[in-house]
């Protein structure tokens, strides 16, 4: 098995932590090769969607960057049917997103905001 060095800010650790603590997981080494295993997974199923597609996307990010994450959403808005916006505590928000479309305009639009600075988690739910 091979062995990597890892550069974790403290937030990223504590959170592994806690998993690890809260979880069935051994070891950190453990937690990580699951997480990695089902990011991997997911990638593949999100590989095979194609063709005309619904899904709903959830977005959480921080009510400063709410300006940021609407202006992607109108770069899309030919393929979003609803958006919900709503106030978490702490200064967050969250949206959920309807989406229609090719699936590969859909994948675009889920790829920029799970790559974007002004996201903290993305998660997309395909419906057909």
């Amino acid at each position: 098995m091979g062995i990597i060095s890892l550069s974790l800010d403290e937030t990223s650790e504590q959170k592994i932590d806690e998993i690890q603590r809260t979880g069935s997981f051994n070891g950190r080494s453990e937690l990580i090769r699951t997480a990695i295993s089902n990011l991997h997974q997911d990638m593949k199923l999100r590989e095979k969607l194609e063709g005309k597609l619904n899904a709903v996307i959830v977005v959480r990010h921080p009510h400063s960057k709410e300006h940021d994450v609407a202006r992607t959403f109108h770069e899309y808005d030919k393929i979003l049917n609803t958006q919900l916006h709503s106030k978490l505590e702490e200064g967050k928000c969250l949206e959920v997103l309807h989406t229609e479309g090719s699936a590969n305009r859909i994948m675009e639009l889920y790829n920029e905001l799970e790559g974007s600075k002004s996201t903290e988690s993305v998660t997309i739910l395909p419906q057909n």
